[in-house]
């Protein structure tokens, strides 16, 4: 569908959301490059035309949306300066490729493109003050990709009575099946130091660094065990960032459901509606 298709009563009504013709048809025009093209997104059988795509970003879904089409990253709207509402694409392929164009807009060191949209993002909350970094010496020798065995990892953490355990494997598979869900580039961490890698997000900052194993953490708050309590450590670097981009828009009660969330203490008998 091209603008001049269009009615023009439609038009009018959706002037201030409908995108630039030049920057939408760029857009169309950047959809069909091959590399674009090869892209498999997936339709859900109730959503019509509606289209999703999975990544390590979030999740990108466009959408029909009063005759024109939108795109939301993790139901967040892509907008520009004339409207506070979803902005309009005339075709499919543009709004799927405005929204890989700005995809990783606000992870690391990726400078959003110039063109007049982003997303919409409101605060997900006021962030915890940071807790205070345990006073643990990196050993030096170990290399990132190290792995220790779960067993040896969980005995060097009783060992050493930190308040910590050790990934399970039933919290491991279900890392590992949301990664292969996961389509395009991973983010690019920065190694800060020794043990120790960061990534901004429009969420937080993520941290995750050597503690015998690999913590998780988000603006200073570390990732734990929901029920029990106690910061989970990953014997590998990969496991832990997967774990780190899940976790990252959580919020309250709105987060991954894999028996972990940003908190130091259990919350069982906090949740809503439950009694001690």
């Amino acid at each position: 569908m091209t603008r001049s298709r269009l009615s023009r009563s439609f038009r009018e009504f959706v002037n201030d959301q409908l995108v630039d013709e030049k920057l939408d048809h760029k857009f169309d025009t950047v959809a069909q490059l091959p590399a674009a093209a090869a892209i498999r997104w997936q339709c859900r059988n109730y959503a019509g035309p509606n289209t999703r795509l999975h990544t390590a970003y979030g999740k990108l879904e466009v959408c029909r949306d009063l005759g024109g089409w939108t795109v939301m990253r993790d139901g967040t709207p892509l907008v520009h300066a004339r409207s506070s509402r979803a902005a309009i694409f005339t075709t499919q392929r543009a709004a799927k490729a405005a929204g890989l164009i700005h995809l990783q807009d606000g992870f690391g060191e990726v400078t959003p493109s110039r063109d007049g949209l982003w997303w919409d993002e409101r605060p997900l909350a006021l962030h915890p003050t940071p807790q205070p970094h345990a006073n643990f010496p990196v050993d030096p020798s170990l290399s990132d990709d190290h792995e220790f065995g779960t067993k040896r990892l969980a005995q060097l953490l009783k060992d050493s009575r930190i308040s910590a355990h050790v990934a399970d494997q039933a919290l491991i598979c279900d890392l590992e099946v949301h990664f292969r869900s996961w389509q395009l580039v991973l983010p690019t961490w920065t190694k800060r130091a020794h043990g120790s890698f960061e990534l901004n997000t429009p969420y937080g900052l993520l941290v995750v660094s050597r503690l015998f194993g690999w913590t998780v953490e988000r603006d200073g708050v570390p990732l734990c065990w929901t029920v029990f309590g106690g910061k989970v450590i990953f014997d590998k670097l990969e496991h832990a960032k997967i774990s780190a981009l899940l976790h990252a828009k959580d919020i309250g009660w709105i987060r991954f459901p894999d028996g972990t969330s940003w908190i130091n203490t259990p919350t069982i008998f906090n949740e809503p509606n439950a009694t001690p």
